[in-house]
């Protein structure tokens, strides 16, 4: 059976495949490598910005649509000192919910490769996932101070969303 296709006698049939086919690896397309984990996490980046952004400014929003805001300011009359608390909470909650977030996903995404990939890694791996989460959850930290920021001007959750989409879609 094995003459008819043209593999010899004397090998097996995993024995000419990688020989002439090369290794098993570089054809399958499931083929997950842990050591491709820092650029799955950026892959991510993007869709933890965006998140960023909706709930930073939906939360300044909230307080403006909800009258939360002029009753504050009946109390506290120091608007620079309110934004800058409310921004920098939501700033740090939006970081640790991007990195819980990451951690998740790359949790996830070694037990797939323990199961059906690769767990070999380079030296320096885990200084490279690790600044790259950071990376990442400064970015939607960032981009949620900034969706907070353009609602407290806009007062609405849709005026901020509306200058970010203008400002990537038409200027960018």
């Amino acid at each position: 059976m094995s003459s008819d296709v043209g593999i010899p006698e004397d090998a097996s049939q995993e024995d000419f495949c990688r020989d002439y086919a090369g290794e098993e690896t570089q054809y399958m397309p499931s083929h997950l490598a842990l050591v491709q984990l820092p650029e799955i996490i950026e892959g991510v980046a993007s869709l933890t910005s965006i998140m960023g952004l909706v709930v930073g400014a939906s939360v300044v929003a909230a307080s403006w649509q909800s009258g939360t805001i002029g009753t504050i300011f009946t109390w506290e009359p120091r608007r620079p000192r309110w934004y800058a608390a409310r921004l920098l909470v939501v700033g740090s909650g939006v970081f640790t919910m991007a990195l819980a977030i990451v951690a998740f996903l790359s949790g996830a995404l070694a037990i797939a490769a323990a199961l059906r990939g690769s767990t070999i890694v380079t030296d320096g791996w885990w200084v490279d996932v690790t600044s790259t989460a950071v990376r990442v959850a400064i970015a939607a930290a960032v981009a949620s101070v900034i969706g907070g920021a353009l609602a407290a001007v806009g007062r609405r959750t849709a005026a901020a969303l509306g200058v970010v989409f203008v400002w990537v879609a038409v200027l960018e």
